[in-house]
């Protein structure tokens, strides 16, 4: 079984369970921050674009770091309600 296998099954396993805040947060950092999942920041500012309906900037989408931490800040200031709207997994 490949990495890439093996990254979406965590995340299945993960998203099938009820998580806090923060364990959406980390989910969401790490699943944009792997190259595995996404190889190309294109893929993840797609990702990011389906799931928050967030356009980024282009000088955003150029490093994961910065990608990760918008979501961060956006998911930090979101409340429960929002959270579970947000999310494509609940």
């Amino acid at each position: 079984m490949n990495q890439n296998n093996k990254d979406i099954q965590i995340v299945n396993k993960l998203c099938g369970s009820s998580m806090t805040k923060e364990t959406f947060i980390g989910l969401m950092v790490s699943i944009i921050i792997k190259k595995s999942i996404f190889t190309k920041n294109n893929d993840t500012s797609d990702f990011i674009n389906k799931v928050f309906d967030i356009e980024l900037p282009f000088y955003i989408v150029r490093s994961r770091t910065l990608m990760a931490a918008k979501i961060c800040r956006i998911l930090i200031d979101c409340d429960s309600k929002n959270l579970k709207k947000i999310s494509v997994f609940s």
